[in-house]
């Protein structure tokens, strides 16, 4: 018999909605799921909150699979456990950690370059985005909505339609400073060493009036581009795979950290083929975009600072080091 259970996951329902998540927002629900081979076996599990906090609202089971639907009730934390009691021996209780948080809504303001005078983005282009963009972000109960869209005049947008270097995008975020939310400006080319998708601020540049986020409209999965660039704007660091040999390694409590882990110091309840660079790349702040990088963990984990980089560090890149109020 073999049990996954996985706090590290960006498995998503058919909503959109990443399983497992960090946080669940205060009146909201959260699904959480775990697996199970072979799949026609009742393993007897028995869902259970630690606190009052939040309480598992239904549950269901799919062939390999069983689901809590789990609503926060007030802020605080809690612990959800699925006790086996079919399994052999002792009944095994893995567990996942999570907050019950109150609901943040922070505004988006675009910019939209266009292109012999035509915008590059619709209003149904950026809002889909932005649904993704909260598909994410409900991880840690935070949505965001679209204030307005602008579309820039023809002279900036010939300007800063392409970017080869990092002064053209310092002096297309000077543009404006918005009182509140995230200044988003949608373009068609960013400077290679920013991986091509999206930056937030250039290095040295940091100050009020150069802050912005910046899409290259043209690439796929704009919504977990936008999301990585939000996630800088709450305060989270880049992780990347590097080239430690720890990498290669199964994922221990120590480099997943104890929040992050749902067995015991003995038991984990992850893919038995899975190594710790798996984990890298599946988080939504992984510094080399690929495809599928959702999650948002409850701790930091560690991994490399730069994509070449052969130091193993714990890095921020979890809820429990981000601000649920990013502003530019």
């Amino acid at each position: 018999m073999s049990v996954v259970f996985e706090a590290v996951n960006c498995s998503t329902n058919r909503n959109g909605l990443v399983y497992n998540p960090a946080a669940v927002k205060t009146g909201g629900y959260g699904v959480f799921r775990i697996e199970y081979w072979p799949d026609d076996v009742d393993i007897g599990i028995s869902w259970s909150t630690s606190s009052t906090v939040a309480e598992v609202s239904t549950h269901y089971r799919d062939p390999g699979a069983d689901y809590a639907v789990v609503r926060g009730r007030h802020t605080g934390d809690f612990t959800l456990t699925a006790t086996l009691s079919n399994m052999l021996g002792v009944p095994e209780q893995p567990h996942i950690r999570a907050k019950v948080l109150p609901l943040t809504r922070t505004p988006l303001h675009f910019y939209v370059m266009r292109d012999n005078g035509v915008p590059i983005a619709d209003p149904l282009t950026i809002s889909n985005m932005v649904v993704g963009v909260n598909h994410i972000f409900a991880q840690a109960a935070m949505e965001f909505y679209v204030a307005d869209i602008y579309n820039m005049d023809v002279n900036s947008s010939s300007d800063w339609l392409s970017h080869n270097t990092h002064d053209s995008v310092v002096k297309m975020f000077s543009f404006t400073n918005v009182v509140d939310g995230l200044e988003i400006y949608l373009t068609q080319t960013l400077p290679n060493d920013v991986d091509g998708y999206g930056v937030r601020i250039m290095g040295s540049y940091i100050n009020r009036d150069n802050l912005g986020i910046a899409v290259d409209i043209t690439k796929n999965n704009l919504d977990e581009a936008l999301a990585h660039e939000i996630g800088h704007s709450c305060g989270l660091n880049d992780i990347y795979v590097g080239t430690s040999v720890e990498m290669w390694k199964p994922p221990t409590i120590l480099t997943m950290r104890p929040d992050n882990w749902t067995g015991d110091t003995t038991i984990n309840y992850l893919p038995y083929d899975i190594c710790h660079s798996n984990v890298v790349i599946r988080q939504l702040m992984n510094g080399v975009h690929v495809i599928g990088q959702r999650d948002l963990p409850f701790a930091g984990i560690y991994g490399s600072e730069t994509r070449s980089g052969n130091l193993f560090l714990l890095l921020s890149v979890g809820l429990d080091s981000m601000s649920r109020n990013p502003h530019h």
